[in-house]
C-alpha cells in the first residue's frame, strides 16, 4: 500500500499531541508595550541649580555701617520638586570664598575673620519641600550649615514651575553666634546676631549619567 493512504489516520493523532496556547496571550504581550515607552520620562524628576539666573544672598546689619548684603556668586544645587507622597527635595552647596559686598574692606572682614573661608570654605542647605495651603506653596525644613555648624530651619517658600524649568523663592533668619560666628570681644558688638538668609533659584532640567565599569553611560 502506498504511504501517503495513512495519512488521514496520523493526522488526528499527531494535531491531538499539539499544544493549545492560551487565547490570552497575544493580548497580554501588547499589554506591556506602552508601559516600556514611558519610563524614559522619569529621567526629567531632577533639576540642576546654578548660579545663572539664580540668586544666594545673606543680609547683615553692622552698627557702625550699616546694612550689608553679602552676594555668592559659585553654588550649585540640586532639585526634585516631587517624590512619593507629594514631598520634595531640595540641596545647596555654597562656596563661601565667592562672598563679595558693596565695601572691599567690608568682605575682607567677612571672609577673613567671620566666616574664616580658609577653614570653612562651603555651607551648605538641605531641605525637604512639603505642599503649604496654595498649590506654589511648600514647606521647607531641614539643616543650615555654616562656619562648621549645623542648625535646623524652618520656612515657607514658593515653588512655581517655567516651562522645563523650576523656581524656587525663599528665606529664613539665623543666627551668628549659634554657628559660632564671632569677631574679637571689642569688636563683636557692632554687628547685630540675626542676619537673612535669601534664595531664588533656577533649576533647569539635570542630565543623570551612571558609570558603570568607570566609563559613563
Amino acid at each position: 500500500m502506498a504511504p501517503w493512504r495513512w495519512l488521514p489516520l496520523l493526522l488526528p493523532a499527531s494535531s491531538a499531541c499539539l499544544p493549545v496556547l492560551p487565547a490570552a496571550a497575544p493580548s497580554r504581550i501588547a499589554a506591556l508595550a506602552p508601559h516600556a515607552v514611558d519610563a524614559p520620562a522619569e529621567e526629567a524628576r531632577h533639576f540642576a541649580i546654578h548660579p545663572e539666573g539664580s540668586i544666594v544672598e545673606i543680609d547683615a546689619v553692622d552698627m557702625v555701617m550699616g546694612p550689608h548684603t553679602l552676594r555668592f556668586t559659585r553654588f550649585r544645587g540640586t532639585l526634585v520638586p516631587e517624590e512619593a507622597g507629594g514631598t520634595g527635595k531640595l540641596t545647596l552647596d555654597v562656596d563661601l570664598r565667592a562672598v563679595r559686598t558693596h565695601r572691599e574692606l567690608s568682605t575682607s572682614i567677612i571672609k577673613d575673620e567671620l566666616l574664616e573661608v580658609d577653614r570653612f570654605s562651603h555651607a551648605r542647605i538641605t531641605l525637604s519641600l512639603r505642599p503649604g495651603r496654595d498649590p506654589d506653596e511648600r514647606v521647607a525644613e531641614g539643616g543650615f550649615e555654616l562656619h562648621g555648624v549645623v542648625r535646623g530651619v524652618r520656612f515657607v517658600g514658593t515653588l512655581r514651575r517655567r516651562g522645563e524649568r523650576w523656581r524656587f523663592i525663599g528665606a529664613f533668619e539665623a543666627s551668628r553666634r549659634a554657628h559660632d560666628i564671632r569677631r574679637t570681644p571689642d569688636l563683636d558688638w557692632m554687628i547685630l546676631d540675626e542676619f537673612l538668609v535669601r534664595i531664588d533659584l533656577l533649576a533647569s532640567p539635570e542630565q543623570v549619567t551612571v558609570e558603570m565599569g568607570g566609563a559613563a553611560r
